[in-house]
């Protein structure tokens, strides 16, 4: 039963893979824009890296990746060590992910009320602590408030 479910749930992916990929080549329009390098003009990756915000706006990036890659590697495991049900954990994954949109949905107003720096600050706080405060052994319901919580703030 758990297998023609994960089946489905791939080939759903897997759908969805093709109608992004799709999409993309309607999008994308070979030769629509001159590349930079056509016209001879390079723009070294250093220059790029010395940008204001770039190195701080790539080691958070990295940091958010990381965390949500522990985060979906390592729950299932930490689901098992205190018997929550795969699908329940299942479930508090998938609650993970759509915290993580809902944020994405409210940004801007959030980008205008905090500001960029403050809003960035106080995220990766709340979202380093509340990964700290998965492997608590937290009943069921909180954990799924703490996932929510952690998946907005990753977002």
């Amino acid at each position: 039963d758990m297998a023609r479910t994960s089946a489905l749930a791939l080939l759903a992916a897997g759908a969805g893979g093709a109608v992004a990929l799709t999409s993309l080549w309607r999008i994308e329009k070979p030769g629509e824009v001159e590349p930079r390098r056509a016209r001879g003009d390079r723009v070294p990756v250093r220059g790029i890296l010395r940008a204001r915000g770039v190195p701080a706006g790539l080691l958070i990036s990295v940091a958010v990746l990381s965390a949500t890659d522990i985060l979906t590697a390592y729950l299932p495991v930490v689901g098992e060590h205190r018997g929550i049900d795969p699908a329940v954990v299942g479930l508090l994954l998938s609650l993970r992910a759509a915290a993580t949109i809902a944020c994405r949905l409210v940004l801007t107003p959030m980008l205008r009320l905090l500001g960029r720096t403050a809003l960035l600050t106080v995220t990766c706080l709340l979202a380093a602590l509340l990964c700290a405060a998965v492997a608590l052994p937290l009943p069921v319901p909180v954990l799924a408030l703490v996932l929510a919580a952690l998946g907005f703030c990753l977002g």
